[in-house]
């Protein structure tokens, strides 16, 4: 599957200070990447170097196998974003949506209308009239992310899409993120601090910690720990889906779940607790963070 985005050996500086060196990953279609790091790592650098709004110092950015797309109005056109959004102060919602849609020159207005309204009652912006002046802040996010979010895209960058929505609105832009994406084999680029969000949203990440990128995939299978009574030395379980650790019995595959308890039966182990566990970002940033600090 060709890739929609393509970064090789990215490297950028402001004046004598080295933001990203030597950054390369790519993004396919349908899938959803959560961009992390600590505050002034340089995410927003580059997700604004993606976009082309500052100047790489060196390598190569490919979007749908473009290098040039940047100077081209009609590749820029299918990037929907959501970083450092300018909106025009003195008009209404609908009115910023109205030339948002002429200026990338969406084509089928009817559908992009429909995507829109049923966007901006999705962030509680539905049948607001006043002009984006009088916005709050968060509103001012939430109508940002309903421009990123329309037209025929092809590449997402959302940089903390879930300022400003309550818990309701968060589900649902999560639900219409992950249906587009699917349908529309859309490649997202994701940011927020809000983790929980994101570690059930993304399908892989990207860690950017000292100027460069880590890739994790993130196991979304999960751990049954089986706490049993004592140290069972006798104990044994042919099966590579099953471990026995100390007094833990460590399940990797839930089909095999059964099994295990029946084990245990048969030789009067008396089980104390058990615990589901999986992989989060949370756990993986916290490693990260412990790498560096070592």
């Amino acid at each position: 599957m060709e890739n929609i985005l393509e970064i090789n050996n990215l490297r950028k500086s402001y004046k004598d200070v080295l933001i990203l060196d030597d950054v390369n990953f790519s993004l396919k279609p349908k899938e959803i990447v959560g961009l992390v790091g600590a505050n002034g790592a340089g995410k927003t650098t580059l997700m604004k170097t993606i976009l082309g709004f500052i100047f790489k110092d060196s390598g190569e950015i490919k979007f749908l196998n473009d290098q040039s797309y940047s100077n081209k109005h009609e590749l820029m056109s299918k990037i929907g974003f959501l970083v450092d959004t300018r909106l025009y102060e003195n008009l209404t919602a609908e009115e910023n949506i109205q030339i948002q849609i002429l200026y990338r020159n969406l084509k089928n207005e009817k559908e992009t209308w429909d995507r829109a309204n049923y966007l901006l009652e999705l962030v509680g912006l539905k049948g607001v009239k006043k002009k984006v002046s009088d916005y709050s802040f968060g509103m001012k996010q939430r109508l940002s992310l309903t421009l990123a979010l329309l037209g025929d895209v092809k590449l997402l960058i959302l940089d903390e899409p879930f300022v400003g929505l309550d818990p309701n609105g968060i589900n649902g832009v999560k639900k219409f993120i992950k249906e587009i994406v699917e349908k529309e084999e859309i490649a997202l680029l994701i940011s927020s601090h809000q983790m929980k969000e994101i570690d059930e949203l993304c399908d892989r990440f990207l860690f950017l910690e000292n100027k460069k990128i880590r890739n994790h995939n993130l196991n979304k299978e999960k751990m049954f720990i089986i706490e049993i009574s004592n140290k069972t030395p006798n104990l044994e379980i042919n099966d590579k889906n099953i471990v026995l650790k100390d007094n833990k019995i460590l399940v990797s595959d839930k089909n095999q779940l059964n099994k295990t308890f029946k084990i245990l039966a048969d030789k009067n182990i008396e089980i104390k607790d058990i615990l589901i566990e999986s992989d989060s970002i949370n756990k993986l940033f916290d490693e990260v963070q412990n790498e560096k600090n070592s």
